[in-house]
């Protein structure tokens, strides 16, 4: 998978296929912070993902260094567009979003389509097929459901929910290997959240990611990540803040931090 740049649902786009490619990688290899959530389910959070057509949004990304300091002239672009819409997408009404990122200099490098959707209670429901366009085929995956929760704001404050669990099982000459895949949301307190664009009292939201792989109940892996994301009422996500990560050898991975920089509305 490439090291592109992605918004809110796009990443969890790439968290989901990432849970899943684990089975790919696993096979070829041989086999955080605290959170101090607000009351449970407490108050009425408002619109974090207002789907308006027409609105558009830039974003700044920096590359962390491993103290999760932003890295100079690590900058890099990215614009949301809510491009079009309603279209019925799989029986569900839903409105197509432009995702394109920029290297430094601002030249384009890449594009993406999301079609996202809004229930009566408010949740935001990410298409999956982004998610299967981004597995190499012939990748063998349990089932993914057509349409995956990427913002269930209705659990209110404090309640993780699932976005999508998987437990599979399968043989490679004669070895039975179990991974058990899970992506989870969590919405928690409010905090004030600094950007080029302004100040916004934002909900703070967490992707996470879990991949466990064991053979006959031993287990050989088990990786966790997670991903922060600052939603402000009535403008949508204001940052997207991956903490740089070290693996159990001592090998680590930069982590990102996105803010908003300018929005049309």
């Amino acid at each position: 998978m490439n090291t592109r740049r992605y918004s809110t649902v796009g990443r969890l786009a790439i968290l989901t296929g990432t849970a899943l490619l684990a089975v790919q990688l696993v096979l070829v290899s041989g086999c955080k912070k605290s959170e101090n959530p607000a009351s449970p389910g407490s108050g009425n959070l408002g619109d974090l993902f207002p789907l308006i057509l027409g609105h558009y949004y830039s974003y700044v990304e920096f590359e962390l260094d491993a103290s999760d300091g932003h890295v100079s002239g690590s900058e890099s672009y990215r614009s949301s567009t809510v491009a079009g819409g309603p279209v019925t997408v799989m029986g569900r009404s839903a409105y197509v979003v432009i995702d394109s990122s920029f290297d430094h200099n601002g030249v384009f490098e890449s594009v993406d389509t999301l079609y996202l959707s809004k229930d009566a209670n408010g949740d935001i429901w990410l298409s999956a097929g982004l998610i299967a366009s981004e597995i190499p085929p012939g990748t063998p995956l349990p089932a993914i459901p057509a349409w995956l929760p990427a913002l269930k704001q209705s659990a209110g404050v404090g309640n993780e929910y699932t976005i999508i669990a998987a437990d599979t099982t399968i043989t490679e000459q004669g070895i039975s290997l179990r991974l058990q895949m899970t992506l989870t949301g969590l919405i928690t307190a409010q905090e004030q959240v600094t950007t080029p664009a302004g100040n916004f009292n934002a909900y703070k939201g967490r992707l996470r990611i879990t991949v466990v792989a064991s053979v006959s109940g031993t287990t050989l892996s088990s990786t966790t990540a997670d991903t922060y994301m600052y939603l402000a009422p009535g403008v949508g996500p204001v940052r997207i803040y991956a903490p740089t990560t070290t693996s159990p050898t001592g090998g680590s991975t930069a982590g990102s931090d996105q803010l908003l920089r300018y929005k049309n509305f």
